[in-house]
């Protein structure tokens, strides 16, 4: 009979959310912890180990899902100078690229800058100092990649044109002193030295 108690006992605590362990003291005084019952065992309850599976694999994101991801990120990428059709008035050619971008660069992004189709600057600098830019038509573009050089956002091009002076020119010096309709000079007048007009 009090074999069928225990059993029944030892089933109840199997089926009970904390697991039981039998603690008893044996003739040399050790203490000894066991699953199964013994005479003098006194049970204690044990709350099961908690266990955390971790997986080995990394989350794969395909290219694709970056892409959209980064287009519902990105509002636009635009050129803000040069503007569109604009003449840039440079006896070395050099050109001053801005750009905006909205929202600000992701860290993992950069702006790859296009001139005529070829790559001329790939960083994280909204001013890139372009030089050496032949005279006429030219057009450029900026696009945002990631970090595997896939583009995830495009700006649109802008058409430029570029205007240098002869060598064999003789007003070469002239135009060295020629207005940038783009950037005029500031004229400052004062006005307290304007005469009066006479009555």
């Amino acid at each position: 009979m009090k074999h069928i108690v225990l059993i029944i006992l030892l089933a109840i605590s199997m089926t009970s959310i904390a697991e039981v362990v039998y603690k008893s003291v044996n003739e040399d005084g050790k203490v000894i912890f066991s699953d199964r019952f013994d005479n003098g065992a006194k049970a204690i309850k044990v709350k099961p180990a908690q266990s955390i599976e971790y997986s080995n694999q990394p989350e794969f994101i395909s290219s694709k899902s970056r892409k959209k991801k980064a287009e519902q990120y990105y509002k636009n990428v635009t050129i803000e100078h040069p503007v569109v059709d604009s003449t840039v008035l440079s006896n070395p050619g050099s050109l001053t690229v801005t750009i905006s971008v909205n929202p600000l660069l992701l860290s993992q992004h950069e702006l790859k800058l296009s001139l005529d189709g070829e790559v001329v600057s790939r960083a994280r600098e909204l001013s890139v100092l372009l030089e050496n830019i032949d005279r006429g038509a030219h057009s450029i573009n900026v696009e945002i990649i990631d970090t595997n050089n896939k583009t995830v956002f495009t700006g649109k091009p802008v058409t430029f044109y570029m205007r240098r002076a002869s060598k064999l020119n003789p007003n070469n010096a002239k135009r060295k002193n020629e207005i940038n309709p783009l950037n005029p000079p500031v004229v400052k007048t004062n006005i307290d030295n304007v005469p009066l007009p006479k009555p």
